[in-house]
């Protein structure tokens, strides 16, 4: 601890020595200050908004990019994830058909503000929602409404002004305030949206009243966002992925007979196979609705007040169709293995399953803060803020397997189209042919509660290097409860038991996967509507399922208080920060250097298995305590060397605390002797981080620049497997948890090229290019089971955004390109590395102003009609692929 704080405190004493060397050069140059103001930027329009992103960035001391929306109501993409992807360094995951969370270098832990203050998703700090199927579609960045969004500012190397936490960065999403623009205004549109592979339509409102009073000393602005759409994917997916051939009972053989042993190079290690591949459909019904107010009072240039609060709601109605088998526990014949010891094709005998999911899932978040500004004297200023904001989630559940009673040939081969091809020779419309092998009935709940408050003061300068002094202190309270209510029931009913029919029906969709997967068919039975929880089959169950369904009603009961945990956490912080100011020769030199200390204390709460001393096993509670405290260093220095030419060097040690749910300090036990648990006693990430920029302004608004970074990792976090014994349990589970790493470095460099062609003659003047790329490097200890090196979980190596736009006065149009390479997702039960595949996205905008008060403009997303691929270890593990096909939106807007 003390050799890494020293040795950050050197690295940023470099970057402050650097404008204090000169020494007697160093003149008390006030003109300086006047150059550093921030311009005022007019915003209308894809030429302005970029200049105004680049007027931020090359004024801002830190190492800064923003994006500015060009209208009210509007910003360039679908919602913030998608814009946030555009800037170099900032890679997009993805939900059911859109951008929903992002990392900044390859880094998942970062921090988002909005107007200034944290905020989290019913999951707490680093949760993505409650989602099971491993996306963030319902995570923190889907519930802000695009809509009310003024500006995205992402910062990548925190000053110790900065709330701690961000090992990527710092993403702080800003909205208007009604001082800004005084007088009335009202802003209205309303938008048509059609999904192409769910063949629906759908639709987004969304309001906007602002006014001033009191000689516009008085500000009201209020927004109010609805939208309903109908969202689709079809395609590959599973929920065991791979598994070690050793590891199941299933005897390969090949095409005459012959045993095939499971390691057909020899070498150790056996080969891997697909465990249960689903060809899967997801059809949902998507609603959101929010609103947000900001009162602002301005009684003169010295004190500002403003109060702002913005609710948001999520509500999606989904439901999942898939037909599938488990590959494991049953013989494999006609097996072929491919070089890397992947079995790719073959048949396993084994029952087949159709399956069903229908899932309600709510997410809401609501956030209000009071903020005062004071200029005490023309010296000193005073800002204090006080936020809460709550969030909560709930997920209901039912599941419902049908299988066949006896085992089929399956046929599959992975090695063939994009979802692999397989063959199910078996009537599933003849419930004669089926029994009812499971069914679940589960409600996961989530809820966060953060109260926050802050105080900053900075002091003014007259004379000397250092312009100012600024000084402060936090204090965050952060709550996080989580609970499941599970049942599990296994009734092994036949599915034309008398009765029965009443909760089955056909589902059919001939257009599922058209073209692919000619063998699979596309209509069979599966559960019926009339499936409303597992209480709903109460006359069907023997004493001991109906007990099992009695659980759902006891949220006290063992089951549910084994998934249940709750976190507390407090935060303690203050820091110091000293600006300067000055020149070398003819070059201005800025810059700030400061230190932040942070003291931590959490106690997890969670449950557990244990033997009483009556006899058998009980639940009981187990609370985890832990006290951490950082010195947080950290020095900018920014350069101008001329009016085009900018120069920055900083450094750095950044931390960020382990994601809430992982701090879990329980056990969630399934039936196949699997398990998920938590590690409450997680050291926080930590990292050295150093930053270097050249940036040319070479024309307005244009830009290159060229900036590099290397974040030396002293501990992170990752997932592991590992067997552990559970009281009352006649073998070992395999546990997935998170553990700390050792010993990572994250280095990379970033690119940007801006340009618009003004000097072009008409109409060719209207041309404008944006283009950025980014190479991130890691190296990790992290091993598969083959030995193969493991990068950091999400950080891809290459990203390329590139943006082609033409604007004229009352025109404009916009295509829009994202590529990220391939990145590792998590490490699987095999101990094998689950990766994304590369992926390609483009969007178009078009939009006209017809007059001074209305415009059309017109959204095409997902042109290119990409898939979302997974594998494991190698390309050839085909573990998951997805589509969603094209999305389109019209919109009309109305200014008043």
């Amino acid at each position: 601890m003390s050799t890494r704080f020293h040795k950050t405190l050197l690295s940023a004493s470099i970057c402050s020595a650097v404008a204090l060397a000169s020494g007697v050069t160093f003149a008390q140059n006030n003109e300086v200050k006047e150059d550093m103001v921030l311009e005022e930027i007019v915003v209308s329009g894809i030429r302005s908004s970029r200049q105004a992103g680049l007027s931020n960035k090359r004024n801002s001391a830190q190492f800064v990019d923003s994006i500015v929306s060009d209208d009210i109501g509007k910003l360039p993409d679908a919602n913030v994830a998608e814009s946030l992807g555009r800037i170099s360094g900032v890679q997009i995951d993805r939900g059911i058909g859109e951008g929903s969370d992002i990392s900044i270098r390859g880094q998942r832990q970062n921090v988002i503000l909005y107007n200034g203050r944290q905020i989290f998703d019913a999951t707490g700090r680093g949760g993505n929602g409650l989602d099971q199927l491993n996306t963030s579609s319902y995570g923190l960045l889907t519930l802000v409404p695009s809509e009310i969004i003024s500006s995205l500012e992402v910062s990548k190397l925190a000053a110790a002004s900065d709330i701690e936490g961000g090992l990527g960065g710092i993403v702080n999403i800003t909205t208007r305030k009604p001082l800004d623009t005084p007088g009335m205004q009202f802003v209205g549109s309303v938008a048509g949206t059609y999904e192409d592979l769910a063949d629906e339509n759908g639709h987004e409102l969304f309001a906007m009243f602002s006014n001033t009073f009191a000689d516009d000393t008085i500000g009201v602005l209020l927004t109010a966002t609805s939208s309903s759409r109908e969202l689709a994917e079809h395609g590959l997916n599973t929920f065991s992925g791979y598994g070690v051939i050793a590891d199941n009972s299933s005897p390969l053989s090949d095409a005459d007979g012959s045993p095939v042993s499971d390691d057909p190079n020899g070498d150790g290690v056996s080969g891997l196979f697909h465990l249960d591949p689903r060809l899967q459909q997801i059809a949902e019904e998507r609603e959101r609705g929010g609103f947000s107010a900001v009162l602002q009072w301005q009684p003169n240039d010295d004190m500002e007040v403003v109060f702002d609060t913005f609710y948001s709601q999520l509500e999606s109605d989904r439901d999942r169709h898939w037909i599938g088998y488990f590959a494991g526990f049953g013989p494999h014949t006609d097996v072929v293995f491919d070089s890397n010891e992947i079995l790719q094709s073959g048949i396993v005998t084994r029952p087949i399953q159709t399956n069903v999911e229908f899932a309600e899932v709510e997410a809401e978040i609501l956030s209000s803060a009071l903020r005062f500004d004071w200029l005490v004297t023309d010296n000193l200023t005073v800002s204090s803020e006080v936020s809460v904001t709550n969030s909560e989630s709930s997920y209901d559940q039912l599941f419902f397997r049908l299988q066949s009673r006896t085992a089929t040939d399956i046929t599959y081969d992975f090695s063939r189209g994009d979802f692999g091809n397989f063959s199910f020779p078996a009537d599933l419309t003849d419930p004669g042919q089926l029994n009812l092998a499971i069914l679940f009935d589960q409600q996961f709940t989530a809820e966060t509660d953060e109260v926050a408050l802050r105080s900053d003061v900075e002091w003014m300068l007259d004379a000397g290097a250092f312009t100012s002094f600024e000084f402060g202190f936090r204090y965050q309270e952060l709550e996080t409860e989580n609970g499941q209510i599970s049942v599990d029931i296994r009734p092994n009913l036949a599915a034309d038991t008398a009765g029965f029919d009443t909760f089955i029906t056909l589902f059919s969709n001939s257009d599922f996967l058209k073209g692919d997967l000619s063998q699979l068919p596309r209509t069979y039975l599966s559960a019926s509507r009339a499936f409303t929880g597992c209480e709903s089959l109460a006359a069907f169950y023997t004493p001991e399922q109906q007990a099992l369904c009695d659980e759902k009603l006891n949220p006290t009961g063992p089951g549910s208080l084994l998934n249940s945990y709750s976190i507390e956490e407090e935060f303690t912080s203050l820091y110091a920060k000293a600006n300067f100011e000055s020149s070398i020769g003819d070059m201005a030199v800025s810059g700030n250097i400061g230190v932040r200390y942070l003291e931590r204390d959490m106690t997890s709460t969670g449950n557990q298995l244990v033997d009483s001393p009556a006899g058998g096993l009980v639940v009981s509670p187990n609370v985890f305590d832990r006290t951490d405290d950082e010195f947080l260093p950290s020095a900018v220095v920014k350069v101008d060397v001329n009016d085009q030419l900018v120069v920055r060097l900083g450094a750095a040690r950044v931390i960020a605390f382990p994601n809430t749910e992982d701090l879990n300090n329980g056990l969630q036990l399934f039936g196949d002797f699997r398990g998920v648990g938590g590690n409450p006693d997680l050291d926080p990430f930590d990292a050295i981080q150093l930053d270097a920029s050249v940036e040319y302004y070479f024309d307005e608004g244009a830009i290159i620049s060229l900036g590099v970074f290397d974040k030396d990792v002293d501990t992170f976090i990752f997932q592991s497997t590992q067997q552990e014994d559970i009281a009352g349990f006649p073998q070992p589970f395999t546990i997935a948890k998170k553990v700390n790493g050792d010993s990572a470095d994250v280095k990379g460099l970033e690119l940007l090229y801006e340009q618009q062609f003004t000097a072009l003659p008409q109409p060719f003047d209207g041309l404008g290019i944006v283009a950025t790329y980014s190479y991130i490097d890691s190296e990790t200890p992290l091993e598969d089971n083959n030995g193969r090196k493991l990068t950091l979980p999400g950080l891809s190596e290459n990203n390329v955004n590139l943006i082609v736009y033409y604007e004229t006065d009352t025109f404009g149009v916009r295509l829009a390109y994202n590529w990220r390479d391939e990145y590792l997702q998590g490490v699987g039960p095999a101990n094998t590395g689950i990766f994304f595949n590369n992926y390609a996205d483009l969007s178009a905008t078009v939009n006209w102003d017809i007059n001074d008060r209305y415009s059309l403009n017109f959204e095409a997303l997902n042109l290119l009609d990409s898939q979302l691929e997974t594998y494991n270890a190698v390309e050839d593990a085909l573990r998951t692929n997805a589509e969603y096909g094209s999305i389109y939106k019209l919109t009309f807007t109305a200014r008043l």
